[in-house]
């Protein structure tokens, strides 16, 4: 049986600025009603794809394929997509209802048509009642919703969101990523979000591609991409992680092992062979215990065990955060301030301990030695 082919499909897509080179080869498939995050620091190109997407930016090569149609030679207008910046691009003059009608009114559709159409997408955005409102009068996250309600408002195939929880305060964001992702089941429509903010990133997409100078360094689920990065920047810039230099790799009873700064670090999972590695572990896997808690514990095939001493703390409410030296470089480790075994203090002895399993060896492609 055939595979259906992709909803939206990018090949070989670059674009260079004379001699600078912002995407390169980069190839993609979205699937209907997927909600993908391109996600990447400043400059990683990831919003240059998108641009590309929407029409404003030319690519120097390649291909957009929507349904099979290839975008690439027609104008922004021509595509049909919708586009919600991190400006929201709300007309001032106008009313709510008004801004949300406008592309209607551009396409020509019949008045009683349109109004329907406005209260339809209001009520999906819970903004009825303030229909007859201008932006001016609204609130960032009502501004926002406005502009998504703007673009839902002709049914684009697919909707294109570039940074637009950015401006919002921390709350407010939060709240709007739920809100995001209840109406993108609601609705079914693709969507392609621009983010550099990885908790936005894991909270709201079904899958996520990690952009860096230009290129797709990962791609899969919130998951995948947290619990099984595939290179040391894909570890440190979802969430935090301990990425540590690894002078050799060996195996030991079907187990990888890293071998750091001479210790052996049992790993459960081993990126392809061949170059640099690095090793990683989460901060919050690993355990902290007064100097002592284990008597001749030592690291085996089950779990790494480790001697420090506390150089930093940070105390977070429900979280408290250890900075730790140990023979092996600094360790950060978090742990639910509840569950603390004991009064940590800077200074202290303690011990470190892990499940081996929890440990990475990737490829070091921008190795940050902790």
């Amino acid at each position: 049986m055939n595979e259906s082919p992709p909803f939206l499909e990018i090949r070989g897509l670059v674009k260079r600025y004379e001699s600078v080179v912002a995407i390169e080869h980069v190839d993609l498939s979205i699937a209907r009603n997927e909600f993908l995050t391109l996600l990447g620091p400043s400059g990683s190109g990831k919003t240059t794809i998108l641009m590309a997407i929407a029409g404003f930016v030319k690519p120097t090569e390649g291909q957009i394929l929507l349904n099979g149609r290839d975008l690439v030679p027609l104008e922004p207008e021509e595509r049909e997509l919708g586009v919600v910046f991190q400006g929201y691009a709300l007309f001032p003059h106008m009313t709510v209802a008004q801004n949300v009608a406008f592309p209607l009114e551009l396409r020509k559709q019949p008045r009683d048509a349109i109004r329907r159409r406005v209260k339809e997408v209001l009520a999906l955005v819970d903004l009825e009642r303030f229909a007859s409102r201008r932006p001016a009068q609204l609130s960032g996250g009502q501004q926002q919703r406005v502009a998504l309600a703007r673009c839902l408002a002709y049914s684009p195939d697919l909707l294109l969101l570039d940074e637009p929880l950015s401006a919002l305060d921390r709350q407010l964001r939060q709240r709007l990523q739920t809100e995001l992702k209840t109406l993108h089941r609601k609705v079914g429509v693709t969507i392609i979000n621009v983010t550099h903010d990885q908790e936005e990133a894991l909270s709201m997409s079904t899958r996520i591609a990690v952009i860096n100078h230009g290129r797709i360094v990962q791609l899969g689920t919130p998951t995948e991409i947290y619990d099984h990065p595939v290179t040391s920047f894909v570890a440190q810039f979802i969430g935090r992680s301990n990425v540590l230099e690894v002078e050799r790799t060996e195996t030991a009873g079907g187990m990888p092992v890293a071998v750091v700064a001479g210790r052996r670090l049992p790993a459960g999972w081993i990126g392809a062979a061949g170059g640099k590695k690095a090793y990683s572990i989460r901060p919050e896997h690993i355990d902290v215990l007064p100097a002592g808690a284990l008597p001749g514990g030592t690291s085996d095939d089950l779990q790494v065990v480790l001697e420090g001493r506390i150089e930093d703390l940070v105390y977070q409410g429900s979280m408290t955060l250890l900075d730790v030296q140990t023979p092996i470089g600094l360790m950060r480790a978090e742990l639910s301030t509840s569950r603390l075994a004991f009064e940590p203090e800077i200074g202290a002895d303690v011990v470190l301990r892990w499940e081996s399993v929890r440990g990475r060896i990737v490829d070091a492609d921008e190795l940050v030695v902790v």
